[in-house]
């Protein structure tokens, strides 16, 4: 009678899934193709992974990956265009090539990023969200972003913030108001936290693969520029 591995054995020496062997750079293209498709509706994809060499490849060490598309969409909200590229990155290859195919980014170099977001697409992207944000809309001019809309706070309900965006932990970027009314009545940030937990994040960059990080953030007029 075959006998099971013993549960001692178990806890020190956990089942690590299997080694990939001879994974070639198409391959990780593939794997990487198919993981922004299912997350994101894209235009123009394309994926260039460049080896340090065969050895290398097959840990998932990588001299860089670039990530370009003319669009990328995802609840409702359109980037056009995107570029990432990663450079001296190493990827879990086990979970790249399990079925999940799930892109996890153990170590990367250096990394740049340019999205840009257009006023009218993230307009389009609010109007399709749920809750008790009714009429929300954004202005996107002279480096700031104005929201209006209408929200039950404790006393009135139409509001316009005017603030800037903001991106703290190189990932997630928030709206940060400067200047907030409602019904015309000047208010403390203090009291528009239940509205802004509705806003915020605007976009999340770990959503994206290669997880970039953000390093400046412009608001021009009608556009976002995310680098």
């Amino acid at each position: 009678m075959r006998r099971g591995v013993p549960l001692g054995l178990l806890l020190i020496f956990p089942v690590l899934p299997a080694v990939v062997e001879a994974a070639t750079a198409a391959q990780v293209e593939d794997r990487l193709r198919r993981k922004i498709a299912s997350r994101f509706e894209c235009q123009g994809l394309e994926i260039h992974v460049i080896p340090y060499s065969a050895q290398a490849t097959s840990v998932g060490r990588f001299r860089a990956i670039t990530i370009r598309a003319d669009a990328a969409s995802r609840w409702g909200l359109t980037l056009r265009p995107v570029y990432v590229k990663a450079t001296g990155v190493t990827l879990d290859l086990a979970r790249l090539f399990a079925p999940a195919c799930e892109v996890e980014t153990e170590c990367v170099a250096s990394s740049e990023v340019h999205i840009e977001l257009s006023e009218g697409e993230l307009n389009k992207a609010l109007s399709l969200k749920k809750g008790k944000v009714r009429d929300l809309h954004a202005t996107l001019q002279n480096g700031q972003v104005i929201f209006t809309g209408v929200f039950q706070f404790l006393t009135g309900n139409r509001f316009r913030l005017v603030g800037k965006l903001q991106c703290t932990d190189g990932q997630r970027i928030n709206f940060v108001p400067t200047d907030a009314k409602v019904n015309g009545v000047p208010v403390s940030v203090g009291a528009l936290q239940p509205l802004l937990a509705k806003l915020n994040p605007l976009l999340d960059m770990g959503e994206m693969a290669l997880a970039p990080r953000v390093k400046s953030i412009t608001v021009g007029d009608g556009k976002v520029v995310v680098r």
